[in-house]
């Protein structure tokens, strides 16, 4: 909703996600389950690496903190201006 009526690319970032792993509230669904919610939000269907921020990696962070290490390196490496 934020982004409805902005350009800006929206992109699923497997690192930009809650602390508490354990809490069954924040365990990602499937990428199917996730594109059926995205199609009842504006610009639902414009986002972009669903796959592959759902798909558990070997290279996944070990732990929260590690995640959120990663995704502030993410960030310093966009592009877009702020």
């Amino acid at each position: 909703l934020a982004f409805q009526d902005n350009d800006a690319p929206l992109e699923l970032c497997r690192a930009a996600r809650e602390l508490w792993w354990e809490d069954s509230s924040n365990q990602p669904g499937s990428p199917d389950e996730l594109r059926k919610l995205l199609k009842q939000l504006p610009r639902g269907a414009e986002v972009q690496k669903v796959e592959e921020a759902l798909t558990p990696s070997p290279a996944d962070p070990p732990n929260a903190q590690a995640s959120v290490e990663r995704l502030r390196h993410l960030l310093t490496t966009r592009v877009e201006g702020t």
